[in-house]
């Protein structure tokens, strides 16, 4: 409950009890706690978290990588976890977006490409992500796609996509190898 809500139901409560009506009050008290208990316990427990991010199998993701990199590997991703933990593996380069480019402008020719996309804070921008979809295809031209994999699941996709009108999938992230 937020301090101003409180405050003003304390108002509130305090007013009915200076004026005569305590069973008034009582109600009040009565319902506010209700509430809130119901609250704190539907928080509790919840098996879905609202928010997407907070459940990405990072590890799986790092494993799924491991298993399938053939020599050098390049990963693009548009989320930005990924590359920042890969940042210093060895063998790999790793970007966010078009940040990737810098990994390409040694002319180094990578043995596997992974590509990690999903819902993130730029997918209501159609212009980019049209432009990383083409980026992604000019990457991987002659390229076999070797395996793909759903990283995390959201049973609650369909209901925040209703909610909110963004379309998102029950798989979180989706990592694409290329060879």
């Amino acid at each position: 409950m937020t301090p101003v809500a409180a405050a003003l139901i304390t108002i509130f409560f305090d007013r009915q009890l200076q004026q005569g009506h305590v069973q008034r009050a009582i109600a009040v008290a009565a319902v506010t706690l209700a509430t809130s208990a119901a609250a704190i316990a539907n928080l509790i427990s919840g098996t879905h978290p609202f928010k997407r991010n907070s459940v990405v199998p990072y590890q799986a993701i790092f494993d799924f990588i491991d298993r399938n990199a053939n020599g050098s590997a390049l990963v693009a991703s548009t989320d930005p976890v990924v590359p920042w933990v890969l940042r210093g593996a060895e063998d790999r380069c790793a970007g966010y977006f078009f940040d990737v480019r810098r990994c390409l402008e040694s002319g180094r020719r990578y043995d596997s490409i992974f590509v990690i996309s999903g819902h993130n804070d730029r997918s209501n921008s159609i212009t980019l992500m049209d432009n990383f979809q083409a980026f992604v295809g000019e990457l991987t031209a002659g390229r076999t796609k070797g395996a793909s994999m759903p990283a995390g699941h959201d049973a609650d996709a369909a209901l925040k996509t209703r909610l909110t009108g963004v379309p998102l999938e029950p798989a979180i992230l989706t990592v694409d190898f290329y060879r």
